[in-house]
């Protein structure tokens, strides 16, 4: 899967928008029943630029043309240190025992099996190697079958994302990413 470009760097601070999919019925009396569709949340993200060269401009535009437009999924990692809480990770089927951090630590980490923090002492964390450069965790025994596995650490989070975008002149483009922003649509971590 392909990486957004690390240069030209956008806007300090990006919008990042948490998206969680709930089902909300509301009953005669004003009670609402809630149900949780996904366990963890999207995040879509609204990127501008300040002054750009042309050829960082071409660098951006061809990204999106070689993406096609909304067509391709790709990693986008936020270029700045946050504290990140509740990220998925993956799914143990009883024997993979080395699976993607969604970013790059630079910080603390823990690591959860459905929602219980783990020791420490149960697994290393490798620097790199995961897909498009992201940190790697590696458990001394493999999870179990259907353990769902988050992570909060400290560093640069991956977001797996498209363009919201299938269709932009060059012209449109210029402009959302100098006044109204370029909107990446945040997908679910497979």
């Amino acid at each position: 899967m392909a990486k957004f470009p690390v240069d030209p760097v956008p806007q300090y601070p990006l919008q990042i928008t948490q998206n969680w999919k709930t089902i909300i019925s509301t009953f005669d009396g004003g009670q609402e029943q809630r149900r949780r569709k996904l366990d963890f949340a999207t995040y879509d993200v609204t990127l501008t630029f300040s002054a750009l060269t042309q050829d960082e401009v071409d660098t951006l535009w061809g990204f999106y043309t070689a993406q096609g437009g909304a067509f391709n999924e790709f990693y986008f990692f936020v270029p700045y240190i946050e504290t990140h809480v509740g990220l998925f990770v993956g799914v143990g089927d009883g024997t993979k025992e080395i699976f993607d951090i969604p970013g790059v630590i630079d910080g603390t980490t823990k690591i959860y099996f459905d929602g219980i923090e783990q020791a420490a002492a149960g697994y290393d964390l490798l620097v790199g190697g995961g897909v498009e450069g992201s940190d790697r965790v590696d458990f001394d025994t493999a999870p179990g079958a259907g353990v769902v596995i988050s992570c909060d650490f400290t560093g640069y989070q991956r977001i797996r994302c498209r363009f919201s975008e299938d269709r932009m002149t060059k012209e449109r483009f210029e402009a959302a990413i100098f006044k109204t922003g370029l909107n990446l649509k945040g997908l679910y971590a497979a």
